[in-house]
């Protein structure tokens, strides 16, 4: 299997695994690599858990990349979730140590995977409420436009979302019962009464042949946490339901989720506003009914960007021109009680329009970093 990034693996599948190293530094570059593994999905130093490879003295060439490629075998690794970490240690050119040793994260990225004892996938995905996939932002997340006039944010385009996580059983035994726990945040949600949330979900049983509307064989519960609201779907027995069967290699559950934004008529400032929102779904599938028998868990997540017009555009006008940069500078050295202040202008982290709003940051330093890092079946 090839292409896309995964996130979970069959016993006895083989993993090849890529790490990335990339120089960003100002001259050619020594490091030493260290890729490991340890059981649990918690952070983690690379001294922790099993070391899988170690590459010393790896000379990178200013602006230059290198990948490397490994193999990671599961026939003997327990179920359950794991996490892999990649540290890149820069050495020093004259006395060839690890710079800053004392920083055990130093260049350090982790990635979250799961052994699982069959295979199934969950994916996710949103779209407007006519089913129209929502168009995607340059890291290709989903995006919504969050209209903030002053502040205060008046609409969303569109208003309404429909949140989609799609269950396959990839291969394996057939699967009578199924629950899914999804974490909605709170400012993309839906209403708690029981006749909205029934409303605004639909479940699905869909083969090669046909699409079942199996809501009704669906039992929903909500409950309110600070960060959202946690969703439950259970389907305690497949063959009860209007499709009479288990789910079987190949088929799919489809479930689809309304969300309205929770935002409007809020005022909220730029540093109070939080573009990214993060979903999360964990789905448990059984082979037998009533959640017996032998398990598979899967994981999705999608990210979704509410994208406020006022960042980057003082007068909102969406037209690259010189025009929102005139409106900076002539307000530029101004704080709210200056008769000169435009709140247009203003999209910093100060009470003080600056170079903030003109200008993007990048961080200072050097040294080759871990660009990339990614894991799929081989």
């Amino acid at each position: 299997m090839a292409g896309h990034d995964q996130n979970s693996f069959v016993v006895g599948d083989s993993v090849r695994i890529q790490v990335t190293l990339s120089n960003h530094g100002l001259q050619t570059e020594t490091v030493n690599l260290t890729l490991s593994r340890s059981q649990g999905s918690t952070f983690c130093t690379c001294q922790e858990g099993i070391a899988l490879a170690r590459e010393s003295r790896i000379n990178l060439a200013f602006r230059a990349n290198l990948s490397l490629s490994y193999t990671l075998e599961t026939s003997d690794l327990p179920v359950g979730p794991y996490t892999l970490s990649a540290k890149a240690d820069v050495l020093d050119p004259v006395t060839g140590g690890v710079i800053d040793p004392s920083n055990p994260f130093g260049n350090l990225v982790w990635k979250f995977f799961a052994i699982v004892a069959a295979r199934i996938s969950a994916t996710t995905f949103f779209t407007d409420s006519s089913s129209k996939l929502l168009p995607l932002d340059a890291r290709g997340f989903p995006v919504v436009q969050v209209v903030m006039p002053n502040g205060i944010v008046r609409s969303t385009n569109p208003s309404q979302i429909l949140k989609w996580t799609n269950v396959t059983n990839m291969r394996g035994e057939p699967l009578d019962s199924i629950q899914m726990m999804d974490m909605l945040p709170m400012n993309w949600s839906i209403p708690l009464g029981k006749a909205q949330i029934m409303s605004a979900i639909h479940v699905y049983f869909v083969s090669s042949s046909e699409r079942l509307d199996i809501t009704n064989g669906t039992l929903i519960n909500s409950k309110p946490v600070p960060e959202g609201i946690v969703l439950s779907l259970s389907l305690v027995n497949l063959r009860n339901t209007i499709a009479g069967e288990p789910l079987q290699p190949g088929e799919s559950i489809l479930v689809s989720v309304k969300l309205q934004d929770q935002l409007r008529g809020t005022v909220l400032g730029l540093k109070s506003f939080s573009g990214f929102w993060a979903f999360g779904t964990l789905v448990h599938a059984w082979t037998q009914k009533s959640f017996s028998g032998s398990s598979v868990i899967a994981y999705a997540t999608g990210v979704l960007d509410a994208q406020a017009k006022l960042r980057g555009d003082p007068n909102r006008s969406f037209n690259p021109n010189m025009s929102p940069i005139a409106i900076a500078m002539a307000s530029f050295g101004t704080i709210p009680d200056n008769s000169a202040w435009n709140a247009m202008a203003y999209v910093g982290l100060e009470d003080k329009v600056g170079l903030d709003n003109l200008s993007v940051r990048t961080p200072s330093g050097h040294n080759t970093r871990v660009e990339g890092f990614s894991s799929i079946v081989k």
